[in-house]
């Protein structure tokens, strides 16, 4: 006979097990919202399609990260000798944070790298002063983070990473006489500008451009329209603009000169910008071209810091209708700057800006304007990864720590 006891005992299983079940059994589908809508994407050219098509693997004996930023070890820097570097076993981690809207749809490039990152004593190397730097009113190279992914394996960071070591301390490239400035979005953590820091960059934050387009386009694009504010930067004389996935192969220092001051076309000039004609019509802007069509890639480009056409810029970014959306800030500033206004581009050669880099142009290109940690059958399929080990292996030694200490000790945090 089933007693009041024996009847408590078997609810109280049978409530257990239908838990269980239930904890085990849910499909993962169950933990994402089916409500928000799918994001639309524009229509690309082919050739944009092929720039975003992901490449292949990186080889399996790189080095693997760690979650260490900093060396805990007593000693600054580690002494690269005859041992080889070790090779962690851990898998890049998951994002440390959400940023919204940078990956509504991610490609092959955007996955995190297998790349150890430096293992140094930042705190201690980004007490020095900024490499090449002397002070205001001279030339800098430079490029913008506004990665939204947290971690220190996002492939545009150590793109950034890369780029400091290519302009400040590789020998096949590295510039004799300027700096290296990454400007940073406000979103950009700490640590990741330490880093910069660390390596000798001049690290800057820019105010982001709340650029609303008449399209949808990817969220990371959007962030790009702070560019326009590096014409805001009047500390420096002149800027050399390197998009993260531009790396120079050679010195690039001839650039600057190459980059003529022009006169603007006052004629042509709207009404809004009349009053400001003498701030405005002293100007340099030059790039690449791009197949003939008079406009340029703005992934490689010269311009002079100036308020004025900071704000003029600024204006006329707001007004969607007078360029393709699709394109973004590429789009927007061929209109601000092409060929029959007021503000004429200056073109370049080629060989300063290589934009999907032909099979012959292998020791021609000074500049090699591609997602080169995702390439693969390609001539320059292992630049990224060699250069990166190189990179270790000079950071790790005492002439590097050499070199920081005669930047000299800052006079700032």
């Amino acid at each position: 006979m089933l007693t009041a006891r024996n009847f408590c005992f078997f609810l109280g299983a049978l409530v257990v097990v239908v838990v269980f079940y239930s904890s085990t059994s849910l499909p993962s589908s169950a933990a994402v919202p089916s409500s928000k809508a799918p994001f639309g994407f524009p229509a690309t050219s082919v050739q944009d399609e092929q720039k975003l098509q992901p490449g292949g693997s990186l080889p399996d004996d790189l080095s693997r990260p760690t979650d260490a930023g900093t060396l805990q070890n007593p000693n600054p820097l580690p002494v690269a000798g005859d041992t080889p570097l070790a090779v962690p076993t851990v898998e890049p981690a998951a994002p440390t944070q959400s940023h919204g809207e940078f990956n509504e749809m991610k490609f092959g490039f955007q996955d995190d790298l297998k790349f150890a990152n430096p293992d140094w004593d930042v705190h201690h190397l980004k007490q020095y002063k900024p490499h090449n730097y002397d002070g205001p009113g001279r030339p800098t190279i430079a490029t913008y983070l506004s990665t939204r992914n947290g971690t220190l394996h996002d492939p545009y960071f150590q793109a950034a990473q890369q780029l400091v070591y290519r302009v400040l301390w590789d020998p096949k490239s590295k510039s004799k006489k300027y700096p290296l400035t990454v400007f940073v979005a406000p979103f950009i953590e700490q640590d990741k500008r330490d880093i910069l820091t660390a390596a000798g960059a001049i690290v800057k934050e820019l105010e982001l451009v709340d650029w609303q387009p008449t399209v949808d386009i990817w969220g990371r694009w959007r962030d790009l329209f702070s560019k326009l504010n590096i014409w805001g930067e009047t500390e420096f004389s002149r800027v050399l603009f390197l998009d993260l996935d531009a790396f120079p192969v050679q010195n690039i220092d001839e650039i600057f000169e190459l980059a003529e001051r022009q006169r603007c076309r006052k004629e042509l000039l709207p009404v809004e910008d009349r009053p400001q004609a003498e701030q405005l019509c002293d100007y340099v802007f030059a790039g690449t071209e791009i197949s003939d069509s008079k406009e340029i890639n703005v992934g490689v480009m010269v311009l002079e810091p100036n308020k004025a056409m900071q704000q003029r810029l600024l204006r006329e970014a707001v007004h969607t209708e007078n360029f393709d959306n699709n394109m973004a800030e590429q789009a927007f500033l061929n209109y601000a700057f092409g060929q029959n206004s007021a503000f004429p581009t200056q073109l370049l050669d080629r060989q300063w800006n290589g934009f999907f880099p032909g099979e012959e142009e292998e020791g021609y290109l000074k500049i090699i304007h591609e997602k080169l940690w995702s390439m693969s059958d390609h001539w320059a399929e292992n630049y990224f990864a060699d250069n990166w080990k190189e990179m270790l292996l000079t950071y790790q030694g005492k002439e590097f720590l050499s070199r920081r200490r005669w930047d000299g000790e800052r006079e700032f945090e």
